[in-house]
């Protein structure tokens, strides 16, 4: 049952992981607090706004820059980031959106160059290519995020089992001795019932005896 339990976490996390590597970055305009301007999306599976939030800053950090919400907007905008492989020697403007699509979270970015206007694939192919497989190691570690989500949902439910065969165990113990208990205590009501039985023989004799004792003095008497 192990081995099957083990096995099935593998598979499903191996599932996201590939899941993930063939998850399709998309290119088109999208309204933004800058207007209206070129952004990559991903499609980001089995997660939440929240926990992509969370991983989404983290993982800015790693750029260096910090990553602020944009004042009435549901926006995430991290300043300055040094991303080699989309603006080389030059810092990045990154904005964010995380949208929720049922049990997924599609994840909408623009990537501001400065001067050379945002990220596309027709005016910069290179910075495009950087882009996408940044997009793609976030996706990433939101897959392996959720998997540990998983696994430790799947861990929490295991306990729980165990805790519940734990208890039923201790009652089926104290149930068996309940029965012992109760067995012994029959087995001593079953010794008392013949003690019982062999002293009303004894006293009923007496009784008998006794009557006639009483008939002895009656007859006595009246005989006076």
């Amino acid at each position: 049952m192990k081995k099957q339990y083990t096995f099935l976490l593998i598979f499903c996390f191996l599932s996201t992981f590939f899941t993930s590597l063939q998850a399709q970055v998309t290119e088109e305009e999208r309204a933004m607090s800058q207007g209206i301007n070129n952004a990559l999306s991903i499609d980001l599976l089995n997660t939440d706004a929240k926990t992509v939030e969370k991983l989404w800053k983290k993982f800015m950090k790693g750029y260096k820059s910090k990553t602020k919400k944009v004042k009435r907007k549901d926006e995430w905008f991290s300043d300055d980031a040094e991303i080699a492989s989309v603006g080389g020697i030059d810092p990045v403007d990154v904005y964010a959106i995380f949208a929720e699509s049922g049990d997924d979270i599609i994840l909408t970015v623009w990537f501001n160059l400065g001067t050379e206007g945002y990220v596309s694939s027709n005016q910069h192919p290179e910075q495009y290519q950087g882009a996408q497989q940044l997009l793609n190691r976030f996706a990433l570690d939101v897959s392996r995020q959720s998997a540990n989500n998983a696994l430790k949902l799947e861990e929490n439910n295991l306990k729980k089992m165990e805790s519940d065969m734990k208890r039923l165990k201790k009652s089926n113990k104290r149930y068996h001795n309940d029965i012992e208990q109760a067995e012994k205590k029959i087995e001593k009501a079953k010794a008392n019932i013949e003690t019982n039985e062999l002293e009303q023989e004894e006293l009923e004799a007496q009784i008998k005896a006794q009557k006639e004792k009483v008939q002895v003095a009656k007859k006595r008497r009246d005989n006076l």
